[in-house]
């Protein structure tokens, strides 16, 4: 959090330092297949301020600065941590319940657990400013997270080879192939858009199927 606190200036948008909220397998390559684990909530607002969100921040531990693209009102990142950090097969039941306590503002492009965003940056002479909010650290125990129907039902042992003694991973019951699923997020997507959905959530998947060692 600490090196979002400093807005630099650049010649050039292109030239600025990146982060990600996240933490990486050993040995991964960036990319939603690399990604263990999420440590932050972040609400990218290019069409309202920060002032839409300024309520539920009340009492939450945030980082908010504006983007190269800052107009004085939107164009402003919101990073707010979470009081635990999140597998990332659970990633988007969980961003899709941050997103509904903030009123579901911004650009849900952030749904994508391996995206990267600037650090703050700004052109010579350009409006910018960050803002440190103090308090706790967001709890999802609190927010209404319904569990991703790929999550396992217990936690995999530390040895390999006793994985599904305490309960094998629900997508390899049979039943859980053959329940009703909800497909209402493909509601209003293009062909494209929807396969891109696909391909994310399958990436989701082989994470968790590696993490519980049952792909190399």
């Amino acid at each position: 959090m600490d090196v979002l606190s400093v807005h630099v200036e650049r010649d050039a948008k292109q030239n600025g330092n990146l982060w990600s909220p996240v933490t990486y397998h050993e040995g991964s390559t960036r990319g939603l297949a690399g990604v263990d684990k999420v440590e932050a909530f972040v609400l990218d607002l290019d069409d309202v301020g920060l002032d839409a969100v300024r309520e539920r921040l009340n009492g939450l531990a945030y980082v908010a600065y504006s983007t190269w693209s800052f107009c004085g009102t939107s164009g402003v990142h919101v990073v707010v941590p979470l009081a635990e950090a999140v597998d990332v097969w659970e990633w988007e039941s969980v961003w899709d319940a941050c997103f509904d306590f903030f009123g579901r503002v911004g650009d849900s492009v952030c749904r994508d657990a391996s995206r990267i965003f600037y650090r703050p940056q700004h052109a010579s002479g350009a409006p910018h400013f960050v803002e440190v909010g103090e308090g706790d650290r967001l709890d999802l125990s609190k927010l209404n997270v319904t569990r991703p129907r790929y999550a396992t039902q217990q936690r995999r042992t530390s040895r390999p080879t006793q994985r599904r003694r305490g309960g094998e991973p629900a997508f390899l019951s049979e039943a859980w192939w053959n329940e009703p699923a909800d497909l209402s997020r493909f509601e209003g997507k293009s062909e494209r858009e929807a396969l891109e959905m696909f391909y994310d959530e399958w990436q989701v998947i082989k994470a968790k199927m590696k993490a519980d060692g049952l792909l190399e």
